[in-house]
């Protein structure tokens, strides 16, 4: 076969795998509308707009890829409303199917996506999705600052380990900024944000794994060869370490704007295709970049001075079981009565130990 009749096969078998997935997403939706509780459809749905945002970046569609995205971080927030609450959650995801279905048939006809039409509709779905996130990543905070006060034990290891990794991914990322792309800095990047996640994920702390994840991926196709680590992707990275900075320093120092630099994160992981066609002239850049900025609700310069905070060094600390200091000044308490009456029987002993020197005398 020549490349362009590969192409088209790929393609067609892209579409095709689209198709099914659109059906299950309608499916899902309409057992939604019979049931709210509906669990199984819910879980259906995050699987397949997941596929469909991974086959959608693979073939070279970034615009449906963030499509899916917001399709699955929808699902997502639905999956993790409370009974009879997701409303909002279902119209959105009805919308964004019947947007689904336009850029299927515009990709089958015409063998390539309608990147202006796909930008524009997302950006009209923006203001629900900042929506969104500020209640979900509120959530997500407030079980963070749970963990970090319940799990002390827990973090006499993680937080030093976290840093570690943190200035790990720093010292990759200028380099990278400053000598460019190569496997082998790719490849310390990667670790170090993998076993960031593994370390989150096994103390528990899902908040800093998820973040780290979504970077993982992203990295994990830059790795392989499925995409170019470009001056956006960097920049990208850089928000997504500096939201994870500022996470981990919750442990001692909750700090104001966390939730705006993580939201912002994880919206630039989002928009990432969309705004990185800019370089390669596909349409409506300037509409991916508002989705971005009005997704995250935290413009440029307010990144920077949050960037400046959490690059400020976690102080040295020790955490400590209140069991174990309940036990240990206990034991202060002991021995401070010991001296107490240690140095009353040397004061009472004293004359009686002058007489007999002077009787031996």
């Amino acid at each position: 076969m020549s490349d362009g009749t590969d192409q088209q096969f790929l393609q067609s078998v892209f579409l095709m795998e689209a198709w099914d997935t659109l059906a299950s997403i309608e499916d899902g939706l309409a057992a939604l509308m019979r049931s709210p509780e509906a669990t199984a459809s819910v879980a259906e749905m995050r699987l397949v707009t997941h596929r469909l945002r991974g086959s959608a970046a693979l073939n070279g569609l970034p615009h449906l890829a963030a499509l899916a995205a917001t399709m699955e971080e929808t699902v997502e927030h639905l999956a993790a409303a409370r009974p009879g609450t997701g409303g909002r959650d279902v119209e959105a995801l009805c919308a964004m199917a019947v947007v689904l279905k336009a850029a299927l048939d515009t990709i089958g006809t015409t063998g390539a996506e309608d990147g202006e039409a796909i930008a524009t509709a997302l950006a009209r779905h923006a203001p629900s999705s900042a929506q969104m996130a500020a209640t979900e990543t509120g959530r997500k905070l407030a079980e963070l600052d749970t963990f970090f006060s319940e799990r002390m034990d827990v973090l006499e290891y993680f937080v030093p380990e976290a840093v570690e990794h943190l200035e790990s991914m720093a010292q990759s990322l200028l380099g990278l900024e400053r000598d460019g792309s190569t496997d082998s800095a790719i490849a310390t990047l990667f670790r170090a944000v993998h076993t960031l996640k593994g370390a989150a994920y096994t103390v528990g702390c899902g908040m800093i794994g998820d973040l780290a994840h979504r970077i993982e991926d992203m990295l994990g196709d830059v790795r392989d060869g499925h995409r170019t680590f470009t001056r956006t992707a960097i920049e990208t990275v850089f928000a997504g370490m500096d939201a994870l900075r500022l996470l981990v320093r919750s442990a001692e120092d909750p700090v104001e704007g966390r939730g705006a630099a993580y939201d912002r994160a994880l919206a630039l992981l989002v928009a990432l295709p969309a705004l990185e066609a800019e370089a390669t002239g596909e349409p409506a850049p300037e509409v991916a970049r508002e989705l971005a900025t009005r997704v995250t609700g935290l413009g440029e310069s307010t990144v920077v001075a949050h960037r400046a905070e959490a690059a400020r060094p976690i102080r040295p600390s020790i955490r400590v079981n209140l069991d174990r200091l309940d036990s240990l000044m206990s034991l202060v308490g002991e021995l401070v009565i010991a001296r107490s009456r240690l140095d009353t029987w040397c004061s009472s002993s004293r004359p009686a130990i002058s007489c007999r020197s002077r009787s031996r005398g």
